[in-house]
């Protein structure tokens, strides 16, 4: 497993009542991501919102369709992909990388 599949995967998310790892996260836990988010969307600065709660729904709908139980069940790639899309984890090289940490 890749440094960056397992640094998404035990990545804190808050799920409605505590934070836990994000490989841990349901479909349920991800439409109920979804649906708080959604909840959120409106005018002007919020709408950044709105591409992670579509993520959130695309994450659930993709677990249901590959018959994933938690995150952890998804292929490396798609875990890292969707904790790009979710904010979960920041991408390599931007502007948000620490300088101590190259490539972190």
């Amino acid at each position: 497993m890749s440094e960056e599949s397992s640094r998404a995967l035990e990545a804190k998310v808050y799920d409605g009542e505590a934070y836990r790892p994000f490989g841990q996260m349901t479909a349920e836990d991800a439409e109920g991501r979804a649906a708080e988010l959604k909840s959120l969307m409106g005018f002007g600065p919020t709408m950044r919102v709105r591409p992670v709660a579509m993520a959130w729904v695309e994450l659930t709908k993709l677990m249901a369709e590959r018959g994933a139980a938690t995150v952890a069940d998804l292929d490396e790639q798609t875990v890292v992909d969707y904790a790009r899309k979710l904010w979960i984890v920041q991408p390599s090289g931007g502007i948000m990388q620490d300088p101590e940490k190259p490539g972190a």
